[in-house]
């Protein structure tokens, strides 16, 4: 048996090809030799290293995966996706400040629209189309760099096809409200616009139609005020934690009253 985690999880990624090969079923050592493209003494020692560590056991000249190395081979592969994910994304991710609470399992299943050029209007965009039909949102903004994005929001809270809970700083707050006051001051006045003011957003972060077949998450990185990247994700454990997030701010942020007539 390996002595700690550090070496188990070393001893499985240096051993994945042969324990890929056994997943399915049992194996012969031959039949093993093949399939991997390995000698006969790399496949021996192997299978020595895997079985001293419980991972898999020899019955009648065939090898199989144990329980243990079943679960253990499993939780390997996920990490390992969610490794490789957060490197494909770490260009966009360097962005964030190191307390943002990403957990690291949303990047698995998430998307990343980048304004790559020349298509350099591609988050935008992918906000624009996700957030095209959607009847209901909450969430978390620090920054208006789509005004098309705003003016969409407003004149269907104004018509009450949309509602509306957003938490936001101090800055865009008094954006919205200078460029489309009067039409919110209608929504809010109507009961479908709520408005929160918290200075201290990691990130934008927008749940579209919870509760529903469509529902979706969409988190804005920023730089400087630029948006440098859109993730969208529709597993329901990122709905779940983002709406975790965002109704745990609004709780402590500053509620906007609606104007009195």
């Amino acid at each position: 048996m390996t002595s700690g985690w550090g070496e188990l999880l070393s001893l499985i990624g240096r051993r994945a090809d042969l324990l890929a090969a056994i997943l399915g079923g049992p194996a012969r050592k031959p039949d093993l030799v093949e399939e991997i493209g390995v000698s006969r003494s790399t496949v021996d020692r192997a299978v020595r290293e895997l079985e001293d560590a419980d991972l898999i056991e020899r019955t009648n000249g065939r090898i199989e995966i144990t329980v243990l190395g079943r679960l253990s081979f499993a939780s390997y592969l996920k990490h390992r996706r969610e490794i490789a994910r957060m490197m494909e994304f770490s260009d966009v991710l360097t962005h964030l400040d190191s307390s943002a609470p990403v957990p690291h399992w949303f990047l698995v299943g998430a998307d990343l629209y980048r304004p790559d050029p020349p298509a350099v209007h591609r988050p935008h965009a992918r906000a624009r189309t996700e957030l095209e039909d959607v009847d209901r949102i909450e969430g978390l903004t620090k920054a208006i760099t789509d005004p098309g994005v705003l003016d969409r929001f407003a004149d269907a809270i104004r018509d009450g096809t949309l509602e509306v809970e957003l938490v936001t700083t101090s800055e865009v707050l008094d954006h919205i409200v200078e460029t489309r006051g009067s039409d919110l001051e209608r929504g809010r006045r109507n009961g479908w616009l709520a408005l929160y003011k918290y200075d201290e957003i990691p990130f934008g972060l927008l749940v579209a139609d919870a509760d529903s077949p469509d529902e979706r998450v969409l988190l804005f990185i920023y730089e400087d005020g630029h948006l440098v990247g859109v993730l969208q994700n529709r597993r329901q454990q990122a709905v779940d934690w983002a709406l975790s997030l965002v109704r745990g701010i609004r709780h402590e942020a500053e509620p906007i009253e609606p104007i009195a007539d």
